[in-house]
This record gives structure tokens, C-alpha cells and sequence, in this order.
């Protein structure tokens, strides 16, 4: 049977005004973070906006605010044939950038890394959250000369850049981490470091040599690259067993690196934990899953993405405001792999 009845009529800034007792102006400038509006007002236009079930129009939201309600996000170091890696991190990390921009009224767009001037050029977004970034990105590069607003997740090295930023304290978690491979009995811990132009990467490295050096313990790394594959995961792992002597403990950057070194000691008949300790710096499913469990730092990535985007949406809604810089805790999950040794 069809329902001939007429739809229910969209709710119009003219009805919120009208409810709140205020101008159509005031209205306009509370749901859009613009103007000068008392902060009391612009509370009671949004509350009434949302008890009365208002919604924007997204072609007229962009005709008033000039935007285009749409925020690019990139993951620096990965091609263009695979724009997200099979890391839950990141995957973790763009599902809550996603949500988060739609709570906002935005559209999250996914970025190819090696986009060109060209294709910037015609880029239609009103800002960007770069992850992992090293400062050379063309698209953080063009925004930020055009002013548009870029956050990073994770810190930009480079000298004379100045961005806001999502960031854990990598330097303290690692001192967790090995901390806990000494308490549990293990006296040779090595690293399998990510590529030191990250800040992850290079946090890590910096924490892992001044702890090695306070204890009077030779540093054992292999560096590796992001986005690895498997097989260069193997090869990094191999590298770094066959050292002599052989570490007895391995702290790994990134979880495909922990998966590898857990298959390479297997291949040698080494003993997990009770010839090798191995923890991951990022955990995972695969981590929680192996045989036997791994070690691994919880880095919270669905409160960096959310983080990421409260921070691009401030700019957004009030330009002039300072950079800033968000701190997210870690949490040590210590499993099988690093249990202490009898």
C-alpha cells in the first residue's frame, strides 16, 4: 500500500530562531562557529537545534561558510596501490577520523600520498590530518602555503614546520617496555626501529639508546621501513637475530615486525618467551592472537583520530588560534611472549 501522506517539513534556522528568540544572523553564526556570539546564546541555539532535529542543508552550509565541508586524510609513506596498509592502527585510526568528521558535519576523504601539484590544485577540501608525516608530503606542503589548516598524527621532524598534532609520549612507552623485559628476567634487548624521518620511529630509537646506555647494555637495531612487506619483515628479523651475541629480547616497532621475528625464532628452534622475549610497539589482532600471545603497547588510535579531528575542526571554526599539541597515553599489555623466565 503507498503511504500518500506529505513528509515531515525540514527544520529551517528561521524555526530555531524563531524558538530561541533571536535573529536568523545569530542562528546562522552559532551553528557555524562564526561571529561574535555569547557563548550562553550560541549553547541555547545548539541545544535547541538538536532537541528540535535540525539538520544542515550541505549544499547552502557551503554557499554561507565558503567550505566545502569535506577534510582530506593521508597516510604519508604508502603507495598509491595500497592508500591504507593491512596495520589495524591505521585502520583504527580512519574509522575514527571518519565518524569524528561526520559528528562535525564534515566528510573525511582518503588521499593518495603522491599526489601532484596538479591534482592539489583541484583538491576540494577545507583542510588536512596527515599521518606519520616526515614535512616533505606535497599535499601538507600546499595547504599549509595556501593556509588551509594540517594536523598531524605523529610529529613533523623537520625544522621551520609548525603544525598542531596528535602525538603519544613513544620515548616513556619504550622505557615501559624495556623496563619490562629487564624485570622479567631478559638482559640483551634489541629493536626493530621503523624508518627514523617518522617520529615514532625516531622517539623510539632516542628512548631505547639512553636506556641502553644507563644500563651498561650494548644497543642492538635493524632499522626497517613502513609498510613493509612480509618477506622484508622476515629479512629485517633475521638480521637482527643473527647478531652475536644474539639479543634475547626484541621490542619491534611496527606488528608486522614482532609477527616476523616470532616466525624467524620458530625457524631457529628458539624458544618463545624462554629464549626470546618479543613485545610490539603496536598491538593488534595478530599480536593478541599468535602463539603465544605478544606483548604489545595499546597506543589508543581510535582517541588519536578523534583527537586529530577536534583539533582540525578548532582551526577551522576559529583560524587565528595557536598550534597546539595532544598527548595520548599508552597502555603496556605484557602477554605470554614476555612472561618471566624460570
Amino acid at each position: 500500500m503507498n503511504d500518500n501522506r506529505p513528509a515531515a517539513r525540514r527544520v529551517s534556522i528561521r524555526d530555531i530562531a524563531s524558538a530561541a528568540g533571536v535573529s536568523v544572523t545569530t542562528v546562522s553564526h552559532s551553528l557555524n562557529g562564526k561571529g561574535r556570539v555569547l557563548p550562553d546564546t550560541r549553547a541555547r541555539v545548539l541545544a535547541l537545534a538538536e532537541e528540535l532535529g535540525y539538520t544542515a542543508n550541505p549544499h547552502a552550509q557551503r554557499l554561507a561558510t565558503g567550505r566545502h565541508m569535506t577534510i582530506a586524510v593521508q597516510i604519508s609513506g604508502v603507495g598509491r596501490k595500497a592508500l591504507v596498509t593491512d596495520s589495524a592502527y591505521f585502520v583504527d585510526v580512519l574509522n575514527s577520523v571518519s565518524a569524528t568528521a561526520l559528528d562535525h558535519g564534515y566528510t573525511a576523504v582518503l588521499a593518495a600520498p603522491d599526489m601532484g601539484p596538479r591534482d592539489i590544485e583541484t583538491f576540494a577540501v577545507d583542510g588536512a590530518i596527515v599521518i606519520d608525516p616526515t614535512g616533505t608530503e606535497p599535499l601538507l606542503q600546499a595547504l599549509s602555503a595556501r593556509g588551509a589548516p594540517v594536523v598531524t598524527t605523529g610529529r613533523v621532524l623537520r625544522d621551520g614546520v609548525a603544525l598542531s598534532s596528535v602525538d603519544n609520549d613513544l620515548r616513556k612507552a619504550a622505557t615501559r617496555v624495556l623496563d619490562h623485559f629487564l624485570e622479567a628476567g631478559y638482559e640483551r634487548p634489541a629493536i626493530l626501529t621503523g624508518p627514523i624521518t617518522r617520529s615514532y620511529a625516531a622517539d623510539t630509537l632516542a628512548a631505547y639508546e639512553e636506556w641502553t646506555a644507563a644500563h651498561g647494555i650494548e644497543p642492538i637495531s635493524v632499522p626497517a621501513r613502513s609498510g613493509m612487506s612480509a618477506a622484508a619483515a622476515i629479512s629485517a628479523a633475521e638480521a637482527l637475530l643473527s647478531h652475536e651475541p644474539r639479543p634475547d629480547a626484541v621490542y619491534a616497532m611496527l606488528d608486522v615486525l614482532a609477527l616476523a621475528t616470532l616466525h624467524v625464532a620458530r625457524q631457529r628452534g628458539l624458544s618463545v618467551p624462554g629464549d626470546l622475549g618479543i613485545a610490539g610497539a603496536v598491538d593488534s589482532d595478530g599480536l593478541r592472537w599468535a602463539d603465544p600471545p605478544l606483548t604489545a603497547l595499546n597506543l589508543h588510535p581510535a582517541r588519536i583520530g578523534r583527537e586529530a579531528v577536534e583539533l582540525l575542526t578548532a582551526v577551522l571554526a576559529d583560524p587565528v588560534q595557536a598550534h597546539r599539541s595532544v598527548t595520548v597515553p599508552t597502555r603496556l599489555i605484557p602477554r605470554a611472549s614476555t612472561a618471566r623466565r624460570g
